[in-house]
């Protein structure tokens, strides 16, 4: 059948904008094509068990198989060590994480317990990002901190040295949102047994990561596009990280 000149003309140009889509389609391509183009992420499932190490005193953590939530107290379920506490104090810094100044004191009341304290920095709460669960504060305080999840860090100081032990899942990829500023983050990582270049982990927020800070032996270690004073991400730990700006931070291994 013949096509009319206004039909011949719709399906010619049909077939123009399909010729130009595979052409700037091919490997290679990536001039932008005015196209809305959405990005689908499949999400692998893998059952794992964590063994996270605490030493004595102040630990920075994280565990990858909480992943999307845990309760505070199954988290650390397996933490078997107690001692009586009475008349101890531990600091939480409310302005920046890594300076002494402007510190709140949380007096701790005689309790028996693994842990003096577990905190946590959100970053996406603007007024109020520490959040605290203490065992040994009385009742009428609130521990706003009652769940773990696999994307943040978590500082604890415990009377002992224990060993986290949770079965769970981990996940390929994992993405974190991170805010502009200082965000406490976990090493989201599926491999939970050999260290990474911070570098390669850093990879897809090169340009808005401004220093990552680890805290080892006590102390804090700094790594900047100026200054590395430690190389590798280690499975388990939890790092300060701070941004020149809101970005995502996918690590997919």
């Amino acid at each position: 059948m013949e096509l009319s000149g206004r039909r011949y003309f719709i399906f010619a140009s049909a077939m123009i904008l399909l010729v130009v889509g595979l052409f700037l389609s091919l490997p290679g391509r990536n001039q932008p094509t005015g196209f809305a183009v959405s990005k689908l992420v499949v999400i692998q499932l893998t059952p794992h068990n964590c063994m996270v190490p605490l030493d004595t005193g102040l630990d920075l953590f994280s565990v990858p198989c909480f992943r999307h939530g845990v309760p505070l107290a199954q988290a650390l379920s397996s933490i078997q060590f107690n001692q009586t506490i009475s008349n101890r104090t531990f600091i939480v810094n409310q302005t920046n994480p890594l300076n002494h100044t402007n510190q709140t004191n949380y007096t701790v009341f005689s309790c028996t317990s693994s842990y003096k304290a577990v905190y946590t920095y959100d970053s996406n709460d603007l007024f109020d990002p520490w959040k605290v669960s203490n065992p040994c504060l009385p009742g009428y305080v609130i521990n706003d901190l009652q769940i773990l999840d696999g994307y943040h860090g978590y500082f604890i100081y415990i009377l002992n040295r224990s060993l986290i032990n949770y079965s769970g899942d981990i996940s390929i990829p994992n993405i974190i949102s991170l805010k502009r500023g200082y965000n406490l983050v976990s090493y989201p990582a599926n491999d939970t047994i050999n260290p990474r270049p911070v570098h390669f982990v850093l990879a897809t927020i090169n340009t808005t990561y401004l220093q990552l800070f680890s805290l080892q032996s006590g102390a804090w270690k700094v790594y900047s596009p100026t200054l590395q004073q430690f190389q590798n991400f280690e499975p388990f730990r939890g790092y300060w990280l701070e941004m020149s700006a809101d970005d995502d931070w996918e690590v997919d291994w």
